[in-house]
């Protein structure tokens, strides 16, 4: 068991991942981030980071063209009960429920070629001791939220 100081802070990990991909977001929509306090989490850092940055990506590809007025991608950091949330939304095209049975996850996709990072992250998350959950935001588009347990 490690101890709190070798547990992820989540709202850098997230700020990080966020810096790494942002210049790919802002060619298409505005990127908003809003992070609690929140505790650490008990995860491996380097593989909550790829499940962070397989749904940032994901989330750019739910927009048709460049308006870079209206479209947007929101992070949002939070505890949510025992858990630690974190929420990628855009306000893109709804997603289309699939059947991806076969990945053993049944996630909405905006299309065949994209929904592999989420299959990649949800992997991911439940090896974590966690879950990933995919749902439309009210308004239009996606929500994808990764939930990861707290430290104790």
């Amino acid at each position: 068991c490690a101890s709190d100081t070798n547990r992820p802070p989540v709202s850098a990990l997230v700020g990080a991942a966020l810096t790494l991909v942002r210049p790919s977001i802002e060619r298409v929509a505005r990127a908003e981030a809003h992070f609690d306090e929140v505790p650490r989490v008990v995860a491996e850092e380097a593989r909550l980071g790829h499940a962070v940055l397989a749904v940032l990506l994901h989330a750019i590809t739910g927009f048709d063209h460049d308006d870079l007025a209206r479209q947007r991608v929101d992070v949002v950091v939070e505890r949510r009960g025992d858990a630690v949330a974190i929420a990628i939304s855009d306000n893109g095209r709804s997603p289309v429920g699939r059947d991806l049975s076969w990945a053993g996850v049944p996630l909405p996709s905006r299309s065949e070629q994209v929904h592999l990072g989420l299959v990649v992250a949800h992997a991911i998350m439940v090896g974590q001791g966690g879950h990933l959950a995919v749902g439309e935001r009210l308004g239009g588009g996606m929500t994808v939220t990764l939930s990861v347990p707290a430290a104790r």
